[in-house]
């Protein structure tokens, strides 16, 4: 059957599949193979042999048992990482589409503006995040300003006269707390937020400009040109944005539970077994938090449709 034969519906599904294949056939060769073999290396006790091999020592669920229940390091590292996304992803998602907004409109100097926005793409890549990670007076910079609400007074005095400002509002704690950690990971959230401004920019391109000119000419000012037309047609490029920002947080190289998974692979402990675990475990924590992700997007999908 020729393809010019074709409805455009079937062209349109054989177009779908060739964009599709490359991802297909990589995961075949190239995941599904690896993720099997670490799954059972996960329930056994692995050990070289003479030959230059392995002997597997089968320990059913031992491993999993130990991460779980006796590794506490592994746990503090779990619920550190999933509490600091719980700050950084809405402000990384809100401080894109920002930006994006402000990238959007028409200014002397837009494409370098652009440009410097998508520099941390290439800082937080290869050897300069090497050398980035080498700083050691950045470094010393980002240790002294971990503060938490009930330590402000031995940590950097600047969040600390924010806090006190804030204390004197009588604003709730819970909130200060969330607020200073935002001060906080100002640099990470900078450094992190590139390709979702790129994502945002792209989304709001996409909206058609009559929908904005029909708006002005009913009278509708900017801001509920935003609200009414931007933001619900872009929820999409949000959802995917904040599948993103999780993704990235929970997998680039700088992240602790990743570091101190490889360490136990192949640092002191060379334990392929319990690392294989360990690495099973924190794939089902990255699948839970893009599942509460994707609730979150359906339930303020369905209650934007209510109203």
């Amino acid at each position: 059957m020729k393809i010019t034969n074709l409805s455009l519906k079937s062209k349109r599904a054989w177009f779908g599949f060739a964009l599709v294949s490359p991802f297909v056939i990589g995961f075949l060769m190239f995941f599904l193979f690896p993720a099997i073999q670490s799954f059972i290396f996960s329930l056994n006790n692995i050990n070289g042999n003479a030959e230059g091999g392995f002997n597997y020592i089968f320990v059913n669920f031992d491993q999993y048992y130990r991460a779980l229940f006796i590794d506490t390091n592994f746990r503090k590292l779990i619920v550190s990482g999933a509490s600091e996304l719980t700050v950084k992803a809405p402000i990384i998602v809100i401080y894109s589409l920002f930006i994006a907004v402000v990238l959007n409109k028409k200014f002397p100097g837009r494409g370098l503006a652009r440009i410097i926005f998508f520099l941390p793409v290439i800082v937080t890549s290869g050897v300069v995040l090497s050398l980035e990670s080498g700083d050691y007076l950045l470094n010393a910079l980002e240790k002294t300003s971990k503060l938490g609400t009930e330590t402000m007074s031995s940590v950097n005095p600047g969040l600390v006269d924010i806090g006190s400002m804030l204390l004197n509002l009588n604003i709730d704690q819970r909130i200060i707390g969330y607020l200073l950690n935002i001060v906080d990971n100002l640099y990470s959230i900078i450094i992190s937020s590139a390709v979702q401004i790129t994502l945002m920019i792209a989304a709001i391109q996409s909206v058609p400009k009559s929908l904005y000119e029909a708006s002005y000419i009913e009278g509708a000012t900017a801001w509920e040109a935003f609200w009414k037309i931007t933001l619900p047609m872009i929820k999409n490029y949000l959802f995917l944005s904040a599948i993103y920002t999780v993704i990235d947080s929970f997998t680039n190289s700088t992240n602790s539970v990743i570091n101190y998974i490889l360490n136990v692979a192949y640092g002191t402990e060379l334990n392929f077994g319990f690392a294989s675990a360990l690495s099973w475990i924190y794939f089902i924590v990255i699948a839970v938090m893009l599942l509460i992700v994707w609730l979150i997007f359906i339930m303020s999908q369905r209650i934007t449709e209510s109203d």
